[in-house]
């Protein structure tokens, strides 16, 4: 069996006092939905009170002491100091050092570079490829039109008939 306490559904007023916060406070986090909450039999409200949830509420207090506690050395404070100096280096360890951003990001970045070649590169062979067919296409435009041209320059058959029989009796 395991050592933990089940949790505690609680309602609003003694899970305030439990854990030692305002009920908007409270109720913010409801609705933030940072803390389990759900209603019972006869519709009140309550929320779930955990072990672990007073335990971080414990140690807060510990780690703010009031102004009386400022200076002297009461249990308290030990017991924050204590507290404080086992937790950090489980959070030390969950902390993700600069060097290693700087190398992931160093990752992203080279990754994103080829990526960014690599498109280039497609973007310019389609770009050749659209300027030939242009210019294929603008060579057969122009042969259309000089040869348009020759057909709209050239004299009806009738012209060229009459054209050439006058040209005969101006010679003969």
């Amino acid at each position: 069996m395991s050592d933990e306490i089940p949790d505690e559904w609680l309602p609003i007023p003694e899970a305030m006092e439990r854990l030692g916060i305002s009920e908007h406070a409270l109720r913010s986090r409801v609705a933030r939905r940072s803390i389990r909450s759900r209603r019972d039999n006869s519709g009140t409200l309550v929320v779930c009170v955990s072990e672990q949830t007073t335990k971080r509420r414990r140690l807060g207090a510990n780690l703010a002491p009031s102004r009386q506690q400022v200076g002297a050395n009461s249990p308290t404070t030990d017991a924050a100091a204590t507290a404080a100096t086992t937790e950090a280096p489980a959070v030390a360890a969950s902390v993700v050092s600069l060097d290693d951003v700087r190398a992931m990001l160093g990752e992203v970045s080279a990754r994103h570079g080829a990526t960014m070649a690599a498109l280039e590169r497609s973007h310019r062979a389609a770009l050749e490829l659209l300027i030939e067919r242009v210019d294929s296409s603008e060579i057969a435009r122009e042969r259309l039109e000089s040869r348009l041209f020759e057909i709209l320059d050239r004299k009806p058959w009738w012209r060229r008939f009459f054209g050439v029989i006058a040209t005969l009796f101006v010679v003969f």
